[in-house]
């Protein structure tokens, strides 16, 4: 709606990751070069995220669309900033961040919000957001890496981010089994 209302040159989006990690700074990236393409701008957050820095980051740039990964609205946010949150993990303590979003933010959700457990009423649109895979960042896969000059080791670094919770008894290891 707001591309066709000719205000997309005045857009300025901060992405904000859920923690400083390849994994969720490259999804932002990826969401960067998008904008780009269409002429918006955008900046994503590579520093630690708080509140207090929020404010200030605010008060330097002209940011009036936030998207935050695993955030909520903060109670504090000047009205006119629309915030999108998207909750790739929904952990029990969850619903809090739920609390403050206004009518006009979006709330997105990796899976379903029941899948999620969540309960609670949102007061603004809320839907599914699923991240797509750029096709020309694909490098071989392990069963034609023999066919390229690909460095084996490139391969070998793995990213779990997508695992999310797993209980601590899962963690100990019982040598007597």
């Amino acid at each position: 709606i707001l591309f066709m209302n000719g205000l997309k040159k005045n857009l300025k989006f901060l992405l904000i990751p859920n923690n400083l990690l390849p994994y969720d700074l490259n999804q932002l990236e990826e969401l960067k070069n998008a904008f780009t393409k269409l002429e918006i701008k955008s900046q994503v957050l590579k520093e630690k995220y708080s509140e207090k820095k929020l404010k200030i980051l605010l008060k330097d740039n002209n940011f009036n669309i936030i998207f935050a990964v695993n955030k909520g609205r903060p109670k504090e946010l000047n009205k006119n900033v629309k915030f999108i949150s998207w909750f790739q993990d929904f952990y029990y303590d969850s619903d809090k961040l739920l609390d403050h979003h206004l009518e006009s933010d979006i709330i997105y959700f990796y899976a379903s919000k029941e899948s999620f457990g969540v309960e609670k009423k949102i007061n603004c649109y809320s839907t599914n957001l699923y991240p797509g895979i750029n096709p020309t960042k694909f490098l071989n896969n392990f069963i034609n890496l023999n066919d390229s000059n690909e460095i084996l080791d490139k391969f070998q670094v793995l990213d779990f981010s997508y695992c999310g919770y797993i209980p601590t008894s899962n963690l100990i290891p019982f040598y007597n089994l």
